[in-house]
């Protein structure tokens, strides 16, 4: 089982099982894929960062609530840091509330170097 972590935490390419509150939540749009997907920016105390949200679980969050993930994933997106709930995680309402977020530490800010990963059977970018 994942420990629970504060935001600022938060490093690239790791699992996360966390607490925040959602600030702000964009509008949602078709990726070329045909799936739909919205960005809402949710933190806690001690930062925020970017929670890429996916088909049904964009409209799961409110503005304002307090959500807890579980076995999320932290990647890269162009070198930004997003948190994602993925394919392992579960996004459920929590019970315990979140007072003020630190607007002052957006861990979606930073660019990160990033390795891309290798796709496919014969290794090919």
């Amino acid at each position: 089982m994942l420990v629970g972590m504060d935001i600022s935490e938060l490093r690239p390419e790791m699992g996360v099982d966390t607490l925040f509150k959602v600030v702000s939540k964009g509008e949602t749009r078709e990726t070329r894929k045909g799936r739909r997907l919205a960005e809402a920016l949710v933190g806690d105390a001690t930062g925020t960062v970017i929670l890429n949200l996916w088909e049904e679980n964009i409209n799961k969050v409110k503005v304002g609530k307090t959500y807890r993930l579980r076995s999320g994933y932290v990647g890269l997106f162009q070198g930004y840091m997003r948190l994602t709930v993925g394919r392992e995680g579960t996004l459920e309402k929590a019970e315990e509330a979140i007072g003020d977020v630190n607007m002052e530490k957006n861990l979606s800010d930073k660019v990160h170097s990033f390795r891309q990963r290798r796709r496919g059977r014969f290794g090919r970018w």
